[in-house]
């Protein structure tokens, strides 16, 4: 991934926001938070999933998110050019 690619959308920085407090919250809360439809936020999460900044895991039907921060914050300070 280009490091330009990882903050470059709304949506992406958005979802990175919220869920930066570290809580572990579900799709349509994340939609809620960001003022998003679940559409718009669903296809960012997957690829922040696959990309591995979250985590996910099943509670009950639900699907949950965290974010690894640790994973952002490094990101970040290498785009800032940061060690």
């Amino acid at each position: 991934m280009d490091k330009l690619d990882f903050l470059g959308s709304k949506t992406r920085c958005r979802i990175i926001v919220c869920l930066f407090d570290g809580k572990t919250k579900y799709e349509s809360e994340i939609a809620r938070e960001t003022n998003m439809s679940t559409t718009a936020i669903s296809n960012t999460l997957l690829q922040l999933l696959e990309e591995g900044f979250v985590e996910s895991e099943f509670h009950g039907l639900n699907m949950f998110y965290k974010l690894d921060r640790k994973k952002v914050i490094k990101q970040i300070k290498q785009l800032l050019g940061e060690k």
